[in-house]
């Protein structure tokens, strides 16, 4: 799949069915592969941090994650991707693996948003196989390997971890070989979303691009960097660095 080039990393060219059978035949083919996702904040961290960097340059797909990225696309001339945010995907995916009989594991969050979304998932698609556990464990040690111990227990085909960038590229990619697991999801804050714990952004908000500025609302002292300066950073950087294509 042709890699498009945005700063020092890459997105792909797919659109969200697509995704979905990927996924699906990557586990059916016994692959161990990683998914990552692009927006700009992930941009301008990949720039900045090894390990993020690191993540995407191992993943088979990382997928368009904001209308950044699109706009991003266009002024390179590239093919404009389509948008796959989690919010609108996850529950797709959930489907499809209900449907397909695979198992999924949700690692992140808080004890009590990780449970209420695993009732929700659970209540939603009742012949999912899901199961999950909270993020705030020692990420080395015993504790980290209590932790792999009860995902590998349940042998998932999808493990879906929301530590937040770069924390979470970082366990996955210390844990990788560790993990009895076919495909690896960088999901940030999903479960947040997902559980009802935020607001999501009304869809025509999403639809015209400003979703980003629906969260700043919601969280401005927390994400008034990420989005107010980050977005500019983003688009000087992507003016000055130069990139190539990869196939």
């Amino acid at each position: 799949m042709k890699k498009y080039p945005i700063l020092n990393t890459f997105v792909n060219n797919i659109d969200l069915p697509t995704l979905n059978s990927q996924i699906i035949d990557n586990i059916n083919a016994n692959n161990k592969i990683i998914i990552g996702n692009l927006n700009i904040n992930a941009a301008n961290l990949c720039f900045e941090n090894t390990a993020l960097k690191l993540f995407n340059d191992k993943a088979e797909i990382v997928f368009c994650d904001g209308s950044g990225i699109k706009l991003a696309c266009a002024l390179k001339g590239y093919p404009v991707p389509e948008k796959i945010t989690y919010n609108t995907w996850f529950p797709t995916l959930l489907n499809e693996c209900e449907f397909k009989e695979k198992k999924i594991f949700i690692l992140g969050s808080d004890k009590k948003i990780n449970d209420i979304s695993l009732k929700i998932f659970k209540e939603k698609f009742p012949e999912l196989k899901v199961e999950g556990h909270h993020g705030f464990f020692q990420k080395n040690g015993d504790e980290n390997n209590n932790v792999i111990n009860i995902i590998n227990e349940f042998k998932p085909d999808i493990i879906a971890v929301g530590l937040g960038m770069p924390l979470q590229e970082k366990w996955i990619l210390d844990n990788f070989k560790k993990i009895d697991a076919k495909v690896f999801l960088n999901g940030g804050a999903f479960l947040e979303w997902l559980s009802g714990n935020q607001i999501q952004a009304p869809r025509f908000v999403s639809d015209i691009g400003l979703e980003w500025f629906w969260r700043l609302i919601l969280a401005p002292k927390k994400l008034f960097r990420r989005y107010m300066i980050g977005n500019f950073v983003f688009f000087y950087r992507l003016i000055t660095f130069n990139s190539e294509i990869k196939h």
